[in-house]
């Protein structure tokens, strides 16, 4: 029913729509053939861009010698989180769990529901952190981790590239349309194939090395902030003009 709403309210009042990516941007126009349909690609805030130093625990993690898989999210059932669960149950058997830690930002409250009890070794939660901070949170940890099952964009993306964070994230078309060679990717629903990539990034540095160089060329090929606010004018001149154009008599 939701998503019927959102559909009729964009098609009754949508001039145009525009997309983060290539992938969504066709599969839009083929919901909206008879609408103008855009990519703007999104991109990191400029807090990444200009590579910030900030002081040391600013991050608010501890040291450890765990390999940390950092998620920056609110809790939202569509990231998945849940899957951590039997992700570590998976790493348990394989008695890989004592040298993972996944770093997630959701609040106390998500993280009790979520969570509960027991799995405060493994998945810790530093709560919202705010922007200037999360850069330095990123160098805290060794890969981004996103098992999401629905997204159009997502920021951590182009933020793991540029701290020069390798990203494991889910196999889905966005996914790869943005990362390209820059991650590995898993089945998000299937906790083996996950707790199998995770162990993989782990424990092979090579592989970890050509994430972050895949990643940083990846990077060079988005927008700033700048670019990506002139495609927005040009894209409403454009259609101003045509606006124009189909009153004049």
């Amino acid at each position: 029913m939701k998503r019927n709403i959102h559909f009729w309210y964009l098609k009754r009042d949508a001039t145009a729509l525009v997309c983060e990516t290539e992938n969504v941007r066709q599969r839009v126009a083929s919901l909206f053939p008879y609408k103008k349909t855009y990519t703007v690609p999104n991109t990191c805030a400029s807090v990444f861009r200009e590579n910030h130093l900030l002081g040391e625990g600013s991050h608010r993690l501890k040291h450890s010698d765990r390999f940390r898989l950092l998620t920056v999210t609110r809790y939202y059932p569509h990231k998945n989180l849940n899957i951590i669960k039997s992700v570590i149950a998976e790493l348990e058997k394989r008695g890989k769990a004592e040298g993972v830690q996944f770093v997630l930002t959701i609040d106390k409250d998500d993280y009790q529901r979520v969570f509960g009890n027991g799995y405060e070794d493994s998945v810790v939660t530093v709560g919202a952190v705010p922007l200037n901070e999360v850069p330095d949170l990123y160098r805290a940890c060794d890969a981004a981790f996103l098992p999401t099952l629905l997204e159009c964009y997502s920021a951590n993306y182009p933020e793991a590239m540029s701290i020069g964070l390798p990203i494991l994230t889910s196999d889905l078309g966005f996914a790869r349309t943005v990362c390209h060679e820059a991650a590995l990717y898993f089945d998000p629903l299937n906790a083996e194939d996950i707790a199998t990539k995770i162990v993989k990034i782990a424990e092979d540095e090579t592989l970890r090395n050509q994430l972050k160089e895949a990643g940083v060329k990846r990077l060079q090929e988005f927008p700033n902030a700048h670019e990506r606010a002139l495609k927005y004018l040009e894209i409403c001149s454009m259609l101003a003009k045509a606006n124009r154009n189909d009153n004049v008599p």
